[in-house]
């Protein structure tokens, strides 16, 4: 596929996805986002691998640091839902991301 394609379709996964992940399967949203993000960093390793001038000391130890940096943002993600659940001055209106 050609370079000029790559982009194309790299810069319009995001318009595709989020919406899909927001609003259309907002019940599964955490799963969703979890997948759409994954598509998009895989795609990134596939096709712009040579861009990624980090990625070429060491690939287990990149891996491993994504996957462990992931691990946090989605523990503040859950946590600050939770946070912002709990009764208080602070009210969140809008559609329910988690089940319960």
């Amino acid at each position: 596929m050609a370079g000029r394609a790559k982009a194309a379709i790299y810069l319009a996964l995001p318009l595709v996805l989020w919406p899909l992940s927001f609003d259309v399967f907002s019940g599964r949203f955490v799963y969703c986002m979890a997948f759409s993000t994954l598509l998009l960093g895989s795609l990134t390793i596939a096709w712009f691998r040579g861009r990624l001038r980090w990625f070429k000391v060491n690939a287990v130890a990149v891996v491993l640091l994504g996957a462990l940096f992931a691990f946090v943002m989605y523990a503040v993600f859950v946590g600050g839902y939770a946070l912002l659940r709990q009764p208080g001055p602070v009210r969140v209106r809008g559609p329910r991301l988690f089940d319960g």
